[in-house]
């Protein structure tokens, strides 16, 4: 049983067969490497690839040089992995300002993902692959208890991402954390937990930074996880996926490199470093996800290492509960509705055989998004009025964002659930639907879906949000479709903007 569910992880972390190929290009000989390359350019076009092709082709750009200098690809590829490089170290530069401001504010800072493992062991990159490491943002992550507060420092300085500064704030309670972006090139992704998926606890993420690296980069003082925790986090990374078909390459060439990590050290054993594997994989939960990665790596390269590591890997027993535990908190939503309704079923089976499922040092206390922010639709008719509210001249105004600070009587505080009726009016030009963010007292509690009919109409939408009795403050801020990166069209800026309102009517009710 423990064999089949393995394969099945396995079958996530595996590469579709256009990037394997290309992948294999990197470890065979140059005669069959050529033909590899020969026969995926008769197959594929550049203009069609994606972003995950991309990336595997800056890795190997240096090798199609070498092999196929002749070929007709071989300049676009090269120019290609060059525009790409000098993206990323636009990137690097820019979202190091963004290191720059959490420092200043005293909150600790550690890299994730590509900004770590470029940092870990440069010999050990040159022997994987001689291609560059291309990344589109900057993954790092900061103590959970200081990430509201590094969400408000960064929007302070301009940093922004598609939500209200209180609804990504807030996000440390159902997520890992908040894509935060900078004109024209700052991409920072803020974490308060280094994987996705199940809600890490705090003593887990404390030894995780006390096993951390400082090291000092370009004039920063940050982190960088140990080893064993940058191979679990990358195997965690590559087994957390929406689909089977969503693909995934770089996290091949990121596991080889640090892998190879052992090659500074003359009195390595391995021994040392699977235990360290083991420990940090049983403490983040992510034993299946690590052991299917390494069972791929063995595949394309029966390495004797490997083979050694995965054999100690495999030694704790794991049931299927720990397989439903893992896809519990997997992006498949059809794995997620498989385990959530199986796990009750093993659990009660569980405990009637006085049978315990695998040790994790891993919480499962993270918050349903839904049950922390309330999920609110327009109404159509608005209801009984109880007590008004003045509203200043400012909320007459069409922006994306309102505050309006609420005086409540003394009686409306004897009120059993409250709730503050909101009218506002808004006019746009493109028909579609819209959220907003509503915040009380500076703090996320609700978001809004809505439809507005577009054509430059005038657009009342009704809602009711729940209170409490000391409110004082009530925010309203429209939030964009989508993401508004430098690398968005003129027109998707045009569109994708925010919702401008006016509100017309407020009361409790």
């Amino acid at each position: 049983m423990s064999e089949f569910l393995l394969k099945h992880i396995t079958r996530r972390v595996t590469p579709n067969a256009e990037l394997s190929a290309l992948i294999s290009i990197a470890r065979l000989p140059d005669a069959q490497a050529l033909e590899v390359w020969t026969e995926w350019c008769q197959q594929h076009n550049l203009d069609d690839i994606n972003w995950q092709v991309h990336k595997v082709l800056a890795r190997i750009g240096t090798k199609i040089s070498h092999i196929a200098p002749e070929c007709s690809y071989q300049p676009r590829v090269e120019g290609l992995t060059k525009a790409h490089w000098t993206h990323s170290q636009l990137m690097l530069r820019a979202s190091r300002q963004g290191l720059k401001i959490l420092i200043d504010a005293s909150i600790p800072v550690m890299l994730l993902k590509g900004a770590a493992a470029s940092y870990t062991n440069s010999v050990a990159t040159s022997r994987v692959s001689d291609g560059a490491h291309v990344m589109s943002d900057m993954d790092v992550l900061v103590p959970r208890m200081l990430y509201p507060k590094a969400i408000h420092v960064l929007y302070g300085a301009g940093w922004r991402c598609k939500e209200s500064v209180e609804m990504s704030a807030i996000r440390w309670r159902f997520s890992p954390g908040v894509n935060v972006y900078k004109s024209p090139h700052g991409d920072l992704d803020v974490h308060h937990q280094p994987i996705h998926g199940a809600y890490v606890s705090q003593s887990v993420l404390d030894r995780c930074w006390q096993r951390a690296q400082i090291i000092n980069y370009h004039g920063l003082s940050v982190r960088i996880p140990a080893i064993a925790d940058q191979i679990v986090f990358a195997a965690s990374h590559a087994a957390c996926k929406s689909r089977l078909e969503d693909c995934s390459a770089s996290w091949v060439f990121d596991l080889q490199q640090l892998l190879a990590h052992r090659d500074h050290q003359e009195n390595y054993h391995t021994d040392v470093q699977a235990d360290d594997l083991l420990n940090s994989a049983c403490e983040f939960n992510q034993l299946l996800a690590l052991r299917a990665c390494i069972k791929y790596l063995v595949s394309i390269n029966p390495d004797q290492h490997l083979q050694n590591l995965l054999a100690n890997l495999m030694q704790p027993a794991l049931g299927i509960f720990s397989y439903l535990e893992f896809n519990r908190h997997s992006l498949a939503p059809r794995s997620r509705i498989i385990a959530r309704y199986l796990l009750p079923v093993m659990s009660a089976m569980n405990a009637f055989f006085n049978m315990r499922p695998s040790n994790s040092s891993s919480a499962y206390g993270g918050e349903n998004k839904w049950d922390v922010i309330n999920k609110l639709k327009p109404v159509k008719q608005a209801p009984k009025k109880l007590f008004a509210l003045a509203l200043p001249e400012e909320c007459k105004r069409n922006q994306n964002r309102h505050e309006v600070v609420c005086r409540l009587p003394e009686s409306a505080t004897r009120l059993k659930n409250p709730r503050c009726y909101i009218e506002i009016e808004s006019y746009s030009a493109h028909k579609g639907r819209y959220k907003l963010d509503i915040a009380i007292n500076h703090e996320a509690c609700a978001r809004l879906n809505c439809h507005v009919t577009g054509q430059q109409q005038s657009n009342i939408i009704r809602f009711c949000v729940p209170i409490t009795a000391d409110i004082q403050i009530i925010t309203i801020e429209a939030i964009s479709q989508h993401t508004l990166t430098a690398q968005a069209t003129a027109q998707q800026c045009h569109e994708w903007q925010p919702l401008r309102f006016n509100i017309k009517n407020m009361f409790i009710c």
